[in-house]
Order: C-alpha cells, then sequence, then structure tokens
C-alpha cells in the first residue's frame, strides 16, 4: 500500500505534465511491475503448521456469548443503505433493454417541473455525452418543456475550455482549490465575473447532475480526491443550511472502465487508471454521498454489465446512448 501511494505521488509531481494532470512521459515510472502477476519465490508451496488453540472450555463458552451478542445486534458488519439513493443500477440486460430488479420508475418520489429551473450537467466527456442523447433523443422533452434549459460544464480534472489546449505540459501538481473554485461558479455563483441575468440562475427548481470520475483516478492519489469530496460536501451542506443553495444535487457515479481496450494501456499514463482505483473512488464518493443525503444515481452497474462495451474495441470509457436511456427514463419520470 505504501509503495503504490509513492508511485501515485512521484508520478504526480515528476516530468513534465499537461494542464490536466496527466500525460507523463513514457519513463517516469519505469515501466510496468506488474508484481502480484508473478509467481511468488517461483511458486515453490509456503508449509504453515497452525496449532490449536489452548483454551479452556469457560474461554470458549465466553467467547461464544460475544459472538452471538454481537450477530444478533447487527446482522449486516456494514451499513449498505442509502435513503437518497435513486437508482442502485442493478438490474439485467434484455434483448439490449435494461430491467432494473426494483419497481424504480414505479416508486420513485416525483419533483415535477413546469418549464423551471435548470437541468445541469457537470462532469466529463461521459457526462457531455448523456446530456447531448437528453437533448436528441426520446426524452428530449426534460430539456424543453420540463425544465428552461440544460446546460453542462465539460471537465476533466479542471474545466474544459479549449480541449486541443488541454494537453499543454505545463509541469504543475494538482490544485484543489481550482477545482473547488470552479464547482462553487456553477453551484453557489461564487464569482464576480459571471452574469446574473434571471436564466442563469440555479433557483429551487434546478438540478445539477455532477460527477468527478475517470480523470481523478487516473491523475489525482486518492488522498485528494478525499479531500475534494469531502471539502464540496462540507460547502454544500453549508450554503443548504444557509439558504444559499436552494436546488438539488444528483451525483452521477462513474460508468465502467474496459482497460482492455486502451490502444496502450501500457503507457505510464494509464498507470493508474485501473479498476481497483475507479471502484475504489466510486465506492468512497457514494458512501460520502448518502452520508450526506445528497440524491444519487449509481451508473456504474448498468455500465459493466452492458453486453456490447465501449463504444468500440479501442474505446476504453464511452458508450452508446442504450446503455443509458434507461437513465434519461429515470429523469423525465421523476421531474416531468
Amino acid at each position: 500500500r505504501v509503495y503504490i501511494q509513492l508511485l501515485i505521488s512521484h508520478i504526480h509531481v515528476i516530468g513534465a505534465r499537461s494542464y490536466q494532470g496527466k500525460n507523463q512521459p513514457d519513463g517516469v515510472l519505469k515501466g510496468d511491475r506488474p508484481y502480484l502477476m508473478e509467481s511468488f519465490r517461483d511458486g515453490k508451496y509456503i508449509w504453515m503448521k497452525v496449532p490449536e488453540p489452548k483454551y479452556s472450555k469457560r474461554m470458549l463458552v465466553a467467547m461464544e456469548k460475544i459472538r452471538k451478542k454481537l450477530f444478533d445486534r447487527n446482522q449486516n458488519t456494514c451499513d449498505v443503505s442509502c435513503p437518497s439513493l435513486i437508482s442502485d443500477g442493478l438490474g439485467r440486460w434484455i434483448n439490449g433493454t435494461w430491467k432494473p430488479f426494483s419497481q424504480e420508475l414505479v416508486n420513485i418520489k416525483r419533483e415535477p417541473r413546469d418549464h423551471e429551473g435548470m437541468l445541469w450537467l457537470y462532469g466529463d466527456s461521459v457526462s457531455k455525452s448523456f446530456a447531448e442523447y437528453l437533448v436528441t433523443g426520446p426524452y428530449h422533452e426534460i430539456c424543453e418543456n420540463v425544465f428552461k434549459q440544460c446546460k453542462v460544464t465539460y471537465s476533466w480534472v479542471y474545466n474544459i475550455k479549449n480541449v486541443e489546449s488541454e494537453d499543454k505540459l505545463d509541469g504543475k501538481d494538482y490544485d484543489h482549490k481550482k477545482v473547488m473554485r470552479e464547482i462553487n461558479k456553477v453551484c453557489f455563483r461564487e464569482s464576480r465575473i459571471l452574469p446574473v441575468l434571471d436564466n442563469k440562475r440555479l433557483d429551487k427548481h434546478s438540478v445539477i447532475i455532477l460527477n468527478w470520475g475517470i480523470h481523478f483516478a487516473a491523475a489525482v492519489n486518492f488522498t485528494n480526491y478525499k479531500k475534494l469530496i469531502d471539502g464540496f460536501l462540507e460547502t454544500f451542506l453549508a450554503k443548504r443550511k444557509k439558504s444559499k443553495f436552494k436546488g438539488r444535487i444528483i451525483w452521477r457515479t462513474t460508468t465502467a472502465l474496459f482497460r482492455e481496450r486502451f490502444p496502450n494501456p501500457h503507457k505510464d499514463v494509464r498507470r493508474f487508471l485501473t479498476f481497483p482505483r475507479i471502484i475504489l473512488y466510486n465506492a468512497y464518493a457514494m458512501s460520502a454521498m448518502c452520508r450526506a443525503g445528497v440524491d444519487v444515481i449509481d451508473m456504474y452497474p448498468m455500465t459493466d454489465s452492458f453486453p456490447p462495451g465501449t463504444v468500440s474495441k479501442r474505446d476504453p470509457v464511452h458508450y452508446e446512448r442504450r446503455a443509458m436511456e434507461s437513465v434519461e427514463a429515470l429523469l423525465y419520470h421523476k421531474y416531468h
């Protein structure tokens, strides 16, 4: 664990890196080191003799009482409840159609809008594609008659202004304050230069669908990601308590990664974009959002089980419309 954390810190500060905290030159980590893929001690057996415990019968009876007491008190060792969960993403694909296990469309808590508020999607290219699917798909009415309009903030680690310039090398480390400033401008309008026209404000009818996902797993260590999630929630809860934010936030979990579809998966820049890191970042963010009472839509399971996977055999992260259409329907039924 220590070795992995040192590697993550190492790649994030050494050598040239782009404005978005990635594209470090190959060789900075001296190639792949898949220790866990190698046989330990050339595959020789390791024999260990575990002696039987020398507990008295009285001690065993006492231990059994303690075990039963703990088990009876809490059947589940982990609290997996999330009252603010809109969709758990659990179900199955049947002939290309997503069938959730739960009756989420029937049981969903409706919050109808009548050409009110804004639906604002904040995130990476997956969020951007989802917004485009909303505008052009069968549920486009959500951006025309349900909400006043839909808007998108396209972001990797930082907001994207010009895609072509995002890979420009600057050698700088991750800037937590910059990420916080950018989300605060959208959620809480904390900027002197933003227009304050009525149609730009986020009122009580507005909804922000937020995700910080794959780019953070690739470019930011977990300590900083945790700091971002915790810092955002602290700000959000404080603003909501003071009625400085009256809209709603929905956390959209990160979609599944098909890492084997990278044309060049062994480049050093790809080192930390892995399944375990995606799952770890997803799990922490979702857990924190649930504890804070933020609405959550979990898209990881439905995309991970989508039969075709991503849009092509050389694309590890992007999905066609079908993979997300059930979430479009969910939002439409919730707010229509």
